[in-house]
């Protein structure tokens, strides 16, 4: 017991330990590290922007990443049953061997289903780079069961990527369709739990084989915690609350500004992951991207209004203590994981703008880096190489 009392307390005091990273390599090192969305798949990048980004995430204590690099189910790929090209799978397996080999875990981010938005007269609803804009919010066609169609295809195609790959296989992959529309809401709940499934038939397969397991998480609304529900298996209750009941990781996007209501938020999902078990692990997220004046509420969704208006002596100072303060409630929940960024946004408030790391390049010489292997989350995963 005096052991549990004195961790808390070392990890307390380094919580609260002032924040001294403002800009550029300083070092932000954090005894919980964090993870990353990105939405650039760095496999596919040159040695450069590869060793510069993992310079970043260990300058930065990022221990894990959510990479965007599975393509929707539909794909050419994917019908064929692969993640990628035999040329790109090489690349992804590479990446993730040294990503690991600098303590960093890879997860493959993904959507199953993107469908073509079009205007009112019926013409494609275009970017400015000319490219079909797509909704998320859509679960293919469920009265054919599609989704449960593209659910096991997905995890059997990770799941052979791994077999395939035992030392440069994802540790986990994350959905990320969050739709809309009530009509989705029971079949997004029937996709994840059929993906959960065919993941804990692949893991047996997988530590058979002496390959790497994955777990399969998802991208949860706030508003599935706070006020939407549906009736799924006979019970009518919060969306993300039937999420926990059946998988063994989720990612909530908690993206609020108001540290009282961040902290709310995360705090009501993580007594309903402890509820379920002691196998149920949370992610909580932070939006700190430049998404301001894009909808009505989304100054209130972001970080980056507080980020960008501190000067050079006090960035991040709001940010870190918000988070620090919301993370030492999360710790009294045994299924706290850790925080995770929303996205590239957060390298550019610390390059001036910048988030090309072939312009911003590798940490120069003497760059103090976070020692990754030294996690003080409680569900801290310690890569061995």
């Amino acid at each position: 017991m005096k052991k549990i009392i004195l961790f808390f307390f070392l990890i307390y005091g380094a919580i609260n330990a002032q924040n001294k990273a403002h800009n550029g390599w300083d070092l932000l090192d954090k005894p919980i590290k964090r993870a990353h969305w990105s939405w650039q798949n760095y496999a596919l990048k040159s040695k450069l922007e590869q060793d510069a980004y993992l310079d970043f995430c260990l300058n930065k204590s990022i221990s894990d990443i959510y990479m965007f690099c599975i393509p929707s189910w539909k794909s050419k790929t994917l019908q064929k049953g692969e993640i990628a090209s035999e040329k790109n799978q090489e690349k992804i397996a590479n990446f993730i061997k040294k990503a690991n080999n600098r303590g960093v875990k890879v997860w493959g981010l993904y959507y199953s289903f993107l469908k073509p938005k079009f205007k009112p007269n019926g013409k494609p609803d275009l970017r400015k780079s000319g490219r079909q804009k797509h909704s998320i919010d859509y679960m293919g066609k469920t009265s054919e069961n599609e989704h449960i169609t593209a659910a096991k295809t997905i995890m059997d195609a990770v799941g052979k990527f791994n077999l395939k790959y035992p030392e440069g296989g994802f540790h986990g992959v994350q959905f990320d369709q969050e739709p809309r529309s009530k009509e989705y809401l029971v079949p997004y709940l029937e996709y994840c739990e059929a993906a959960t499934k065919k993941v804990e038939e692949w893991n047996k397969k997988l530590l058979k084989n002496n390959a790497r397991p994955f777990v399969h998480s998802a991208a949860l609304r706030p508003s599935w915690v706070s006020r939407t529900k549906v009736t799924w298996n006979g019970s009518n209750n919060y969306v993300a609350y039937h999420y926990m009941s059946f998988s063994k990781h989720g990612a909530l996007m908690n993206y609020t500004s108001n540290n009282n209501r961040f902290i709310k938020w995360a705090s009501i999902l993580l007594k309903w992951a402890d509820e379920f078990g002691n196998d149920k692990l949370v992610a909580i997220g932070v939006e700190t991207d430049n998404i301001v004046g894009k909808w009505k509420t989304a100054k209130d969704e972001t970080y980056y209004d507080e980020i960008a208006k501190e000067n050079r002596r006090t960035r991040f100072n709001k940010f870190e203590t918000d988070l620090d303060k919301a993370e030492q409630q999360f710790l009294k929940f045994k299924s706290y994981d850790r925080i995770a960024i929303h996205a590239a946004g957060y390298i550019e408030h610390w390059f001036k703008g910048k988030r090309d790391f072939k312009i911003i390049g590798r940490a120069p010489k003497n760059t103090l880096f976070s020692n990754l292997k030294d996690d003080a989350s409680p569900n801290a995963i310690i890569i061995k190489n």
